[in-house]
């Protein structure tokens, strides 16, 4: 990658088990597309005030040679959701995407 990976957190507690899930999943796609550029994770929770229950969003924007893979994943309605879950759906949904990308410009 030409530059470090950017991640943000807002709202929501950085803890080691996230940083390590997220570092993971970053390996993860620079080995479906090991020309990545850039990537930019945001986690943030956004309905900080909320009595019940935590809802998280995961935001990862991927540089690529020519383009952007973005991906978003928006809370699911359900509250007490499992942040190490919500990431590792995005990662799964990046990685996707990515290899989409990929066979498209072959």
């Amino acid at each position: 990658m030409d530059v470090p990976p950017e991640v943000a957190f807002r709202n929501v507690e950085r803890n080691e088990a996230v940083d390590r899930k997220i570092v993971e999943g970053i390996e993860k796609l620079e080995k479906v597309h090991p020309r990545l550029t850039s990537c930019r994770v945001a986690v943030e929770d956004p309905h900080p005030g909320r009595e019940s229950g935590r809802l998280y969003r995961i935001r990862i924007d991927l540089g690529v040679p020519g383009g952007e893979v973005v991906v978003t994943r928006d809370p699911p309605r359900r509250p007490d959701e499992d942040l190490l879950q919500a990431v590792g759906e995005a990662f799964d949904t990046a990685r996707r995407r990515l290899r989409k990308h990929v066979e498209k410009r072959r």
